[in-house]
């Protein structure tokens, strides 16, 4: 998969460029009779923001979100307004909410997590649609290019970032040379995950090898050939690996092999170590491109969807302390307290 983006610095570059422009016509109008100067009164633009999920990262989205405006001196009561519509999980409100702000004729409809982004995708084809926390924009039906989008959508994607989360392997097991992973063999996230962690390990030089189970009948047989071999077990998390989270995690820390997982969520079962994107950072990126849309700077076509520029590694500290990891001189990382 191609995952063109946008730099950041591009986009800087952009509205400091426009930022100039103006500044400069202001100084130069500054001498003008006060009955011809330019009206100051800046245009007002609506924004419809469907959040799918009651939930922290959704919060930190639209925050990351609200700030990109604010930093670029765009406030809510003067240029903008913004109606959010938390959906905690109802498809059906997901729907509501997009028809709503369709038929309040919103300026652009920023949806949070992929239910509010399928929803405001099908509500309109010519309102801009901004979405967030969509880890397969091609898979969920939304765009067919991630890199020229089709259709009046773009945005910035939450796809696992896998290649981080293997680099922790090298910054926290640097002898570390063998890598299983596990993973369910019909799942199709999990099946892309895996064929991503194959080329991040070999640009590692870590040696790559897969094993995957269709139901909890083969899984025993899995994860013994996965920790066979191996120095880390790479496991991406789905339906089946999350509900045996546990006995898979016990049997490899019993074999002393460190567990790198593809969430946050199989920390709490004894995994070392992730690495996620930060959600505040993927709303503020998010953010920009609603300004540039909104700005009538690019077309939405003209915008790749962006993929995230921040993560943050997530690394369980009484695990670290069991494979005599001294966390205390990692730098940038969130240490997890519990098991």
């Amino acid at each position: 998969m191609n995952i063109p983006r946008l730099s950041r610095l591009k986009r800087m570059l952009s509205f400091g460029l426009i930022a100039v422009f103006f500044a400069s016509m202001c100084a130069c109008n500054s001498g003008l009779p006060e009955e011809t100067q330019p009206p100051t009164e800046p245009a007002k633009y609506s924004i419809g923001v469907i959040q799918s999920f009651d939930d922290t990262s959704s919060e930190h989205t639209y925050q990351g979100f609200t700030t990109a405006f604010t930093d670029k001196g765009y406030t809510r009561s003067e240029f903008h307004s913004l109606s959010i519509v938390n959906c905690k999980g109802d498809k059906d409100k997901c729907k509501e909410a997009a028809e709503k702000f369709v038929s309040e004729g919103v300026s652009l409809i920023f949806a949070i997590g992929e239910p509010a982004a399928k929803a405001a995708a099908k509500a309109t084809d010519t309102i801009p649609v901004i979405f967030s926390g969509v880890t397969d924009p091609i898979e969920a039906g939304l765009l067919k290019s991630c890199e020229k989008p089709d259709k009046n959508v773009t945005g910035v994607s939450d796809l696992t970032p896998v290649a981080e989360q293997l680099a922790l392997i090298n910054k926290l097991l640097p002898d570390a040379k063998k890598v299983s992973s596990l993973y369910m063999t019909t799942d199709e996230n999990s099946i892309l995950l895996s064929t991503l962690a194959k080329s991040s390990a070999e640009s590692l030089s870590l040696e790559y090898t897969a094993f995957t189970a269709g139901d909890e009948n083969q899984l025993d047989s899995a994860v013994d050939n996965a920790l066979d071999d191996c120095d880390v077990l790479y496991l991406i998390d789905d339906k089946l690996t999350s509900e045996h989270a546990d006995e898979i995690i016990k049997a490899a820390n019993k074999k002393k092999v460190p567990v790198i997982s593809s969430s946050e969520a199989l920390l709490v079962n004894g995994a070392l170590a992730t690495s996620l994107p930060d959600y505040t950072d993927m709303g503020y990126n998010a953010g920009e491109l609603a300004l540039i849309i909104i700005k009538n700077l690019r077309a939405v076509s003209d915008l790749s969807v962006e993929y995230p520029d921040v993560c943050k590694d997530k690394i369980n500290a009484k695990v670290a302390e069991s494979y005599s990891i001294d966390t205390s001189l990692l730098e940038n990382v969130v240490l997890y307290k519990g098991q």
